[in-house]
């Protein structure tokens, strides 16, 4: 239910293209009415080719690509795709009770 909610979230984020860029367990917010995403400091707008120049996402929950050096690589295919690797790592930590 709360991974659910917190999904339905991100999803109202990534229709009206933005980019949440710091999904993790500590920006999820649980009570008994399920949970909310939080912590919008990173948010971000994609542009029309869906890339992002710039990420403030923690370094566990980057995806592969997000490693690179922007300098040299400056624009990140799918910038979407970043807060749904995010949040699987996230899913992962949650199914296992461990944090990566």
């Amino acid at each position: 239910m709360y991974l659910g909610d917190a999904m339905r979230g991100l999803n109202y984020l990534h229709s009206r293209n933005l980019c949440h860029f710091d999904v993790k367990p500590d920006n999820i917010l649980i009570d008994a009415k399920g949970a909310k995403l939080s912590d919008f400091g990173c948010i971000a707008f994609t542009n029309k080719l869906n890339h992002i120049s710039d990420m403030g996402m923690p370094f566990e929950f980057r995806p592969p690509e997000g490693c690179i050096n922007l300098e040299s690589n400056p624009l990140l295919p799918d910038a979407k795709a970043c807060d749904l690797w995010g949040f699987g790592i996230m899913l992962l930590e949650f199914c296992w009770l461990i944090f990566l």
